[in-house]
């Protein structure tokens, strides 16, 4: 199954809290947020499965119950799929 894209997308900038959580599901379904690129990092959490995450020329495969942080101004997407999250 192709990913699907985020539908969700959120801009943690518009915000002037010095930190924002926010959860996106990917349980259900294979998705992907396209590559973007905000002034505040993120910490990106694999709860089930994995996700992979795509910052500058690295791929960082995130399993679960661990988490990859992307400092802000870098550009970066992420991507999880059914056959890892099962």
């Amino acid at each position: 199954m192709k990913p699907q894209p985020a539908t969700t997308l959120y801009d943690p900038d518009s915000t002037a809290s010095p930190a924002v959580a926010r959860h996106l599901d990917f349980v259900d379904y294979a998705a992907e947020v396209p590559v973007h690129t905000h002034r505040k990092g993120q910490l990106i959490i694999a709860r089930y499965g994995a996700v992979s995450c795509y910052a500058e020329n690295d791929i960082w495969i995130v399993p679960p119950d661990c988490a990859v942080w992307i400092p802000g101004g870098i550009p970066h997407s992420a991507k999880s799929d059914l056959e890892r999250a099962s």
